[in-house]
Parts: structure tokens; sequence; C-alpha cells
């Protein structure tokens, strides 16, 4: 910016982070949960299923830790997800299940499909 105090410099839409974060894509990502929060190092990791799932995009897959989960799933927004459970640490394949304790699915929903997912 010139160092002059008649100018002015205006800015829209800006956003400022600590690391890059490319371009917003209109693909849904994988993401990926586990209550340690670890998710193999991989990105985005959230703590919780239902965290997961309501930041998923339509169509994206919610691939989660294997192990058994005190939560009540609650999907009431419209979007199609894929929960796919039972997933071992590395995220590199489903080798158990995953329990939740409830799993209500409201009238307004997209396609909700699951892989490895056991409720109680």
């Amino acid at each position: 910016m010139p160092d002059d105090p008649g100018c002015g410099c205006w800015f829209d839409d800006l956003v400022i982070a600590k690391a890059y974060i490319g371009p917003i894509s209109n693909e849904p990502r994988p993401i990926y949960v586990d209550p340690n929060g670890v998710c193999n190092g991989l990105k985005p990791c959230f703590l919780t299923i239902q965290e997961g799932i309501d930041a998923a995009m339509s169509g994206a897959d919610v691939n989660v830790l294997q192990g058994s989960y005190v939560e009540h799933i609650v999907i009431q927004e419209v979007k199609d997800v894929n929960i796919q459970g039972g997933w071992d640490p590395t995220f590199s394949a489903q080798i158990d299940r995953t329990t939740v304790q409830s799993l209500t699915i409201g009238g307004h929903s997209g396609v909700i499909s699951v892989n490895h997912l056991t409720i109680k």
C-alpha cells in the first residue's frame, strides 16, 4: 500500500488463516472421527460422530474409528451421508464395528447409508 494518507484499500471476502487452505471445493471430502482427536493425522478430524455428520457435505463419507460411542445420532438436514464404521487406528481398513446408542433420521433427510455400524 502506498504511504499516502489519502489512499484507501478495501477488501471483500478476506480469509486469514495460519496455514494454506486452498480454493474452496464443491466436492465432498472424507470426514474422520476419533474420540481421541488423532485420526492418524487425517483432516478434518472430529471427536464425535454427530460433529462429523453435521460438518459433512452432501455425498461425504464419515469414517469412524472402531469402538463403542455413547451417542444418539440425529440426522435432520437434507444431505446424503455415508457413515462408515469399524476403521482401524490408521484409517486404512475396516476391521471391526462401531456401535452407537441410536440413530434417528428425520423425514426430510437425504440418503443415509451405513456400513460396519451397530445400533444398540
